[in-house]
């Protein structure tokens, strides 16, 4: 169970209007500038909300289902590792989040994943974010492949996913503590 010390978000179905008021007949659906920061605390540490995670999808609504091995040349004839054989899918978070630190992966109140990176939107945007047809075979990215996969999984099965952030140098210290203190379901242990 993750303690939540303060929680200055809102239920689910509530957005920040411009004039900083609260509108409980909107969803909050991405960061917008000018909006009261939206932040939790978590095991002492403030994380920011950065945005819903919201993979691309088909013409009739549906997650888009992307399998990129198949676009691999694999010359050496590698088999995929573990995670690789998918289904993926694609996304993008703001392209501000340059600093590093550390991130949550949130489905309601349940903490999913947490991380650390040196450039948030990089290790979204070109980590998770898109499956690179190498990376799904032995000596790719496993855990690009696995984050993917189960946040495919997770938005088809109809959760909402949002993405949190805590920006900090010491980011490795900072995951190593919650990791020891949260149990995240996606993490391995």
């Amino acid at each position: 169970m993750v303690r939540i010390q303060s929680l200055s978000r809102y239920p689910i179905d509530v957005r920040v209007r411009f004039d900083g008021r609260y509108d409980t007949t909107w969803r909050v659906l991405s960061y917008r500038k000018n909006t009261p920061a939206v932040t939790m605390n978590v095991e002492g540490f403030e994380f920011s909300f950065v945005a819903d995670i919201q993979p691309a999808r088909s013409l009739d609504g549906a997650i888009a289902a992307l399998l990129p091995q198949s676009r691999y040349a694999n010359v050496r004839g590698d088999p995929l590792n573990r995670y690789g054989s998918g289904p993926f899918c694609k996304f993008t978070i703001p392209k501000t989040y340059k600093q590093s630190g550390v991130y949550l992966v949130m489905a309601g109140d349940n903490l999913k994943y947490v991380g650390e990176c040196s450039n948030l939107s990089a290790r979204f945007n070109s980590g998770y974010g898109i499956i690179s047809p190498k990376n799904c075979f032995k000596g790719g990215q496993e855990t690009n492949c696995r984050i993917n996969n189960l946040i495919y999984t997770t938005v088809s099965d109809g959760e909402m996913l949002e993405l949190w952030f805590h920006s900090s140098s010491n980011h490795k210290a900072i995951e190593a503590i919650l990791r020891k203190n949260i149990n995240a379901t996606w993490n391995k242990y």
